[in-house]
């Protein structure tokens, strides 16, 4: 375990562990949640938490696999106000 996976808790673990598993691209993956795959690796790196509806699907697309749900994220999540400054 990483220093980050203890900050962030394990939440940038799980989604590359789900993608993964899934046996898909970060672009891929972005594409079947409607991300950027620069998103998308702001999430799997720790740094960005996802909102709730994308955390819906990810939990979603676990379940069709069998995969755990999401642990919680702790990471830093921008809003449309962190981008103005």
């Amino acid at each position: 375990m990483t220093e980050s996976d203890t900050v962030f808790g394990g939440y940038g673990v799980w989604l590359r562990a789900l993608r993964s598993r899934m046996g898909i691209s970060q672009a891929q993956f972005g594409k079947r949640t409607g991300i950027s795959t620069q998103h998308q690796k702001l999430l799997e790196g720790g740094y960005r938490c996802p909102g709730p509806t994308l955390l819906l699907l990810q939990n979603m697309m676990a379940d069709n696999v069998a995969f755990t749900p999401a642990p919680e994220c702790t990471a830093p999540r921008k809003t449309l106000r962190d981008h103005r400054t």
